[in-house]
């Protein structure tokens, strides 16, 4: 199964749009760490669950498009 990460500025978006002035904030709204936002921010893999939470929260239902990306495969190199 692909993994999902959050698109590029989707952190940055929660927080203009709900006007939080930190990552506490949008950690207490996600349910995560403060450590966990910023991961996320910089493209750890983030769950179904965390990706339907996070379209939720900005109001697009489940519609999850908007705010994650797939991470691609990578490709193996032959040795």
């Amino acid at each position: 199964m692909q993994k999902l990460r959050l698109r590029k500025g989707v952190i940055e978006q929660i927080k203009s749009d709900r006007n939080l002035a930190s990552d506490f904030q949008v950690a207490a709204i996600l349910g995560v760490s403060a450590e966990d936002v910023d991961s996320m921010r910089h493209g750890a893999a983030v769950s179904v669950a965390m990706a339907a939470h996070i379209a939720v929260v900005q109001g697009s239902g489940f519609d999850l498009s908007e705010w994650v990306e797939f991470i691609p495969a990578r490709e193996s190199v032959a040795a």
